[in-house]
């Protein structure tokens, strides 16, 4: 049986190019699952003209109770919003490691490319997190 949970609105930095960085800083748990604090997607625009933007998710996760014969896996996806709660942009189907064994951390590392306006990637605040295990 799959369990789904959302942490919404985690709030978006910036770096020195205006890039966005969304840092999770509490463990997120879905069902036997999780995903350790620290976590983070970052997007990255990189033409501008184009509204090109590479978007990287990077967490360590670990089941505490792996499915018979198959294993768990974290599925991941993001919902990029205004202040206002208007969504900018989604991104699904990051995927971790297949989690076999109990409380085993594995590394997730996901890169996507979308594209995004840039009057409206930088109107981008806060993040929905939403994870499937």
């Amino acid at each position: 049986m799959t369990d789904t949970r959302t942490e919404p609105n985690i709030p978006i930095d910036r770096d020195n190019a205006g890039n966005i960085v969304c840092v999770l800083v509490d463990p997120f748990e879905v069902g036997d699952c999780q995903m350790n604090a620290g976590a983070q997607v970052n997007l990255n625009l990189v033409d501008p003209n184009a509204g090109t933007v590479i978007v990287t998710w990077d967490a360590d996760v670990f089941t505490r109770h792996s499915q018979a014969f198959f294993g768990d896996q974290w599925h991941q996806s993001f919902n990029f919003k205004t202040r206002h709660g208007t969504s900018v942009a989604q991104v699904g189907g990051l995927d971790s490691p297949s989690m076999n064994n109990d409380n085993e951390v594995k590394h997730a590392h996901q890169e996507r490319t979308i594209s995004v306006d840039q009057d409206l990637f930088d109107a981008i605040r806060t993040v929905d997190w939403t994870g499937e295990c």
